[in-house]
């Protein structure tokens, strides 16, 4: 990321609970990032007005389609303002939670995020770049065991295939043993990492 005070990021987080350590992570983004002089914007999928539903090809309401692509259009505005996109979320089940997975889909378009062209993948968000950062109760190490699938999920399947730059993908494991006291060092170091 470059320091720029016109760098726009916008926090993707989904936690259900308004207490989750995720909301956490992302307020301590912002703050490192505002510090710096970035604009931030933190979009909690749970309790935003702007909620998605699922991708749908064929609507009997035409109303309700209207309504999924203005929205999807709001979003689409988001992404392309951002220079950097930070995802935020718990692992469940071995990836994200479905209204991330969802947000994804219905805003990651063919011909907005990326294109064919005489059959060759064209990456339309070369100019931007991502990060993650995931909890998870159990110990990280695990993942390795299952293929590392948070970077299947982001690195290979969303960034690298719209052109997004990897700022990094971390996953704080072993979340309910964790102290107090190694949950604000880790906080502290993502403040440190965004006003980079």
């Amino acid at each position: 990321m470059t320091e720029n005070t016109n760098t726009n990021i916008l926090i993707i987080t989904a936690h259900p609970s308004s207490t989750g350590f995720t909301h956490k992570i992302a307020v301590a983004y912002k703050q490192g990032a505002e510090k710096k002089g970035y604009k931030v914007e933190v979009l909690d999928l749970y309790k935003t007005d702007l909620k998605q539903g699922y991708f749908c090809f064929e609507y009997d309401d035409q109303n309700i389609c209207d309504k999924e692509l203005a929205t999807r259009k709001i979003m689409q505005d988001k992404i392309m303002l951002a220079n950097e996109i930070v995802f935020v979320a718990p692992m469940w089940w071995g990836t994200v939670p479905a209204i991330m997975k969802n947000w994804i889909d219905m805003n990651f378009t063919s011909h907005f995020s990326h294109k064919y062209v005489d059959g060759k993948l064209v990456k339309m968000l070369h100019e931007k770049s991502a990060r993650v950062y995931m909890t998870s109760d159990a110990p990280a190490f695990v993942y390795w065991f299952a293929f590392n699938p948070y970077a299947r999920i982001f690195s290979f399947n969303l960034f690298d295939f719209v052109g997004m730059k990897n700022n990094g993908i971390k996953l704080f494991g072993n979340f309910r043993k964790r102290t107090e006291e190694e949950k604000e060092k880790y906080l502290e170091s993502i403040r440190e990492e965004a006003s980079k």
